[in-house]
């Protein structure tokens, strides 16, 4: 129950073979419970080991290089936080006699010695200490409403699709924490705060091209977001961010015209993920280590607005189970 002095194995990489991930410290004798972070601290992903390690907390930081028709304040998403507790309930401590972690298995219990009687000890059940929104935009709405002139108010010229004219931005995330406590839940004084990612996949999807899980996994989304867990039977909101290329127009159903002859526009379409559809016993729309899937399919180009639409001396060994766990899956109409 204390905190002590960071053990830091720098950055962790596809690349990085196990030798390279090895260090020796010294650990207090009297430890009975191990709490582990990944992806943490500095820049670069770890603590300073010349700090005292106190009770963490995690900040959103503000995004630059957001399109200016976001006239919010927005903030990057969380990183790909990791964190794990072993020594208590059902995820206890194995002991090895041999530091590779392969012979004498053995779990510890409070009171057993560790130094004398194990060379490594396995701290497991580290996961995700934050979720993932995987994302698709479909085009419902294949009918040719954007034209390559504005003449004064009016739209002239061969109009074309969806297809030639628009381009997946990103998404903006409504109602992220500004900040996460030690168990990367919403802190004592956070407040709420708006999250931008950019799209992965800029090319707007067939309707028929639908996302789906497939071993806990989505492949082939427009968009991936890592997020914070929301409350309990709390709806998110968020806006699709589209950019409409140099010299198209649309007039939308409020009759306002968007699009530049000059230069690209953005234009928004919202979405709500409402908690009640979310399959968790929690009713959370977006959990720790849970993917969220969601497949928005347009089903009216003249709904794009201009502006937004406001509606987480032994050797250490860490088992970290990288497998996201199929989490709730949204099919909206937008």
């Amino acid at each position: 129950n204390e905190y002590l002095q960071p053990i830091s194995m720098g950055n962790i990489t596809p690349s990085n073979a196990s030798p390279d991930l090895k260090k020796v410290a010294t650990l207090n004798t009297s430890i009975n419970k191990f709490v582990v972070y990944g992806n943490v601290g500095d820049s670069d992903g770890t603590w300073s080991e010349s700090s005292i390690f106190v009770e963490p907390e995690f900040s959103l930081v503000q995004k630059t290089g957001v399109p200016e028709a976001i006239k919010s304040t927005t903030y990057k998403p969380y990183p790909m936080y990791y964190y794990g507790l072993a020594g208590e309930g059902t995820n206890p401590i194995k002991g090895y006699t041999d530091k590779d972690f392969t012979q004498g298995e053995a779990t510890i219990t409070a009171g057993d010695p560790i130094g004398s009687s194990y060379a490594a000890i396995k701290v497991s059940g580290v996961n995700y200490g934050v979720g993932l929104l995987a994302a698709a935009v479909l085009n419902g709405d294949e009918d040719e409403v954007f034209y390559p002139t504005n003449n004064g108010g009016t739209l002239e010229g061969d109009a074309v699709g969806a297809d030639e004219a628009i381009e997946i931005a990103g998404v903006l995330i409504n109602g992220q924490y500004t900040k996460l406590n030690k168990t990367f839940d919403k802190a004592a004084d956070a407040s709420e705060g708006n999250v931008y990612e950019e799209a992965a996949d800029v090319i707007l999807k067939e309707k028929s091209a639908k996302i789906a899980f497939a071993n806990n996994k989505v492949a082939n989304a427009n968009i991936y977001s890592v997020v914070a867990k929301t409350e309990a039977e709390k709806n998110v909101t968020m806006n699709i961010v589209f950019k409409i290329k140099q010299g198209h127009f649309i007039k939308n159903n409020s009759g306002q015209i968007l699009g530049e002859a000059d230069k690209d526009a953005y234009a928004f379409l919202g979405v709500i993920l409402d908690a009640e559809k979310a399959s968790t016993t929690e009713k959370c729309v977006f959990q720790k280590d849970f993917t969220t899937l969601l497949n928005a399919t347009v089903t009216d180009w003249g709904n794009l607005s201009g502006e937004e639409v406001i509606t987480t001396d032994v050797n250490l060994g860490v088992e970290i189970d990288t497998e996201w766990q199929q989490g709730t899956a949204y099919d909206v109409e937008i």
